[in-house]
């Protein structure tokens, strides 16, 4: 007995499971997602210790999560205010000294600064800095500001290339001039001069008290390895009676401008660093302060704060027992949610996978189902073990043999590759000691390897189409088509068997003992666009493809020496032509249409309907704003999956490069951004041509003998 769908009775209930056990799977995904991007925010609620001031008293400040610690010099905790007690619109990211003896508090994407009582955080008044135009945007993701003795306070922008000056009530006073900067982080007030830095250009640049104009350029020579950049900076340490003192005290950080260590730069561009703490390859240096002699660094890696002698000797770590056990507990607690992030995201995925792979077996029984129902000849075949005329679709071992046996004489060329440089290290050192003998160098390798690699491409591409025994490899995608039972064996008739399959361009061509099937096709999917009898061949061709119509063929066929171009002419004048994807194939198709006999009926035609027109621009309108979307209600699960995927691995640079550009410490090439966008908009495009061209419903009649589908088939 069968179901409505024409499904027997025996697999409708397992295929119902199948769907159900799928659909769960990617519910209980779903729920796993959530509770990543859960766990992800209640992880990035914990920033531990960031900012830090020293003011005069020995009164300590540090910014926690969304408060404000008050310590004392020997690192004792005294109070705890909440930032909004304070005033702030969230946590404190920048603390520093103002002249007056205040604390004064920035809170993340704010422009306004916040001047706090020094000994209990209490509100006393805001400053808003009028930003010029051109520093508009800028305003509230300043990185570092600093305090001259009169209450002029300097700001520098980062991503603004930048320090700005304001008065005490805010009005703006002046700007540096252009191309100072290439980035600008550090900044501090030292006897009447601003010390800023420039942070991908590495150094230290002194500016004029009142107009900002640069004094002195400090480059810094030593690269230090991957510290490629500057960032916080500093007044040195200056002791009594010394005869030398540094420049300056900064951080270096590497390329994702948050590792680092933290160095003293003398007036002559050397650096000296600071010395890691035991057990530790870097630092997350988020906030440096002079705490009498000693210097204090804010250590995000940690949660600790690190705590240097005079001399840059290590002292250990500053706090007591009660604030440091508070800031590993919180470090404890990000590393808790951290694993519940990842397992979550695991979980995600394994259950996404799971499901899918329920989805696809249910898939599969169904179109098994549909089959038997439509060929009850074939219920005791799978369709793999069909085949067709001369070929069977081979096993993953035999395609590894005869990938093996194909490239073997690439072998001696690549062994020859990877001992050349060590057969050559006296001679290379002396050709690239010279100008002369790099230029050869440039040029006698191509003029050597390219011949050999193109005579190498033309022999395994020779041998491919012409040795029988590569032809299942060569014809690999078609035998996969038609293996799968969803795609031609719906379309067939009773007694009806593939004879040959090929792919000839972008479709799929299946010649059986009674018609001529050509589908649009992918690596995965396939949609009929053409069924007629083969009689109503009137014309058959397979030429060299170095004789092919057009200029392109012929510049092909020299590449790929062997390869058959095959040309079918139907009785309506229509052709169906193309590069065949092996040669042997398409003469034997061509063998076999000429001694086919006259049909013995007309064709009939099947048009396209307004619906089907308005279904195909939905899928490809969808894949284009999501790629996948258009292939899933189109029912090519399998496309879809992988069509997302793609997208979504390009979504997670593109998401980086987006936060690094908008983030204003961080520098983003436009050739990388434009790369990136040129990717994932082709992305997009693939997907909605994929979508449109796969459409259920073709896009112009058809011709089709009595025998086809009816446009109220199930899709393929």
């Amino acid at each position: 007995m069968r179901n409505p769908e024409g499904e027997t009775a025996t697999n409708a209930p397992n295929h119902r499971f199948w769907q159900s056990l799928g659909a769960g799977l990617l519910l209980l995904a779903c729920l796993c997602v959530g509770l990543a991007l859960w766990s992800s925010q209640r992880q990035a609620a914990i920033q531990g210790p960031w900012g830090l001031a020293v003011l005069p008293g020995n009164h300590v400040w540090l910014s926690v999560n969304d408060a404000l610690w008050r310590l004392d010099a020997q690192g004792q905790r005294q109070q705890v205010v909440p930032a909004t007690q304070a005033g702030l619109a969230g946590s404190a990211g920048i603390l520093a000294a103002h002249p007056e003896g205040h604390l004064v508090a920035w809170s993340r994407h704010s422009p306004v600064l916040h001047v706090l009582s020094a000994t209990d955080a209490r509100p006393l008044r805001t400053l808003t800095p009028a930003w010029p135009a051109a520093l508009q945007r800028h305003g509230d993701n300043a990185i570092r500001f600093a305090f001259a003795p009169d209450g002029r306070v300097a700001i520098a922008t980062g991503g603004g290339h930048a320090v700005a000056l304001f008065g005490p009530q805010g009005q703006h006073l002046g700007t540096t001039p252009e191309d100072t900067y290439r980035f600008t982080n550090g900044l501090w007030w030292e006897d009447g001069h601003w010390w800023t830095t420039d942070t991908n250009r590495p150094a230290l640049v002194r500016l004029d008290d009142a107009h900002l104009a640069p004094v002195q350029r400090i480059e810094l020579l030593q690269q230090q390895g991957r510290w490629r950049f500057v960032e916080d900076a500093i007044a040195p340490n200056h002791p009594p009676g010394a005869t030398a003192t540094p420049a300056g005290t900064l951080v270096r950080l590497d390329g994702g401008m948050q590792a680092g260590h933290v160095v003293d730069v003398w007036p002559d561009g050397r650096q000296t660093p600071y010395p890691l703490p035991p057990g530790s390859s870097a630092l997350e240096p988020r906030a440096l302060a002079r705490l009498n002699a000693d210097l204090l660094v804010v250590d995000g890696a940690s949660f600790r704060i690190l705590q240097y002698g005079p001399d840059r000797q290590w002292l250990g770590e500053w706090g007591d027992d009660g604030v440091r056990a508070t800031l590993q507990a919180q470090q404890a607690a990000i590393g808790w949610w951290r694993a519940g992030y990842y397992a979550s995201l695991a979980g995600a995925v394994l259950w996404f996978v799971l499901g899918l792979a329920c989805a696809l077996r249910a898939q599969k029984i169904q179109a098994q189902a549909q089959l038997r129902a439509h060929r009850p000849d074939l219920a005791q075949r799978p369709c793999d073990t069909l085949g067709i005329a001369g070929q069977a679709l081979p096993t993953p071992w035999q395609q590894a043999r005869l990938l093996l046996r194909l490239n073997l004489p690439f072998l001696p060329w690549i062994v020859l590759a990877l001992f050349l440089p060590r057969a050559l290290r006296d001679l290379l050192p002396l050709l690239l000691a010279s100008q002369p003998g790099r230029i050869a160098l440039a040029v006698l390798l191509p003029v050597l390897m390219l011949p050999i690699l193109v005579w190498l491409l033309r022999d395994a591409s020779r041998r491919s189409q012409t040795d029988p025994a590569f032809e299942p490899l060569v014809n690999l995608r078609a035998l996969r088509l038609l293996a799968r039972p969803g795609l031609f064996w719906p379309h067939s008739q009773a007694g009806e068997m593939p004879r040959e399959t090929l792919i000839l361009g972008l479709r799929w061509v299946v010649l059986t003992n009674q018609r001529l099937l050509v589908f649009k096709a992918n690596a995965r999917d396939a949609r009929l666009n053409l069924a007629c009898p083969r009689g109503t061949i009137r014309k058959a061709r397979a030429v060299a493809l170095r004789h092919g119509p057009r200029w392109y063929h012929r510049v092909q066929g020299w590449l790929v020496p062997g390869a058959a171009y095959l040309r079918l002419v139907l009785a309506d004048g229509r052709t169906v032509e193309g590069t065949a994807s092996c040669a042997q194939t398409a003469h034997r198709i061509v063998a076999l249409v000429r001694n086919v006999p006259a049909p013995a009926a007309p064709p009939c035609t099947q048009s396209t309907t307004p619906a089907d027109r308005q279904r195909a621009l939905r899928d490809t309108l969808a894949s284009f704003i999501v790629p996948g979307v258009g292939q899933y209600l189109q029912r090519r699960r399998g496309t879809a999956l992988v069509l997302f995927i793609i997208w979504g691995a390009l979504l997670l640079p593109c998401a980086y490069v987006a936060w690094a550009a908008w983030w204003p410490a961080k520098e983003v090439s436009y050739a990388l951004r434009l790369q990136l966008a040129l990717t994932l908009l082709s992305t997009h495009l693939l997907a909605a041509w994929d979508a449109w061209r796969l459409a259920p419903a073709p896009k112009r009649p058809i011709a089709v003998n009595s025998g086809c589908p009816s446009p109220t088939a199930p899709p393929a």
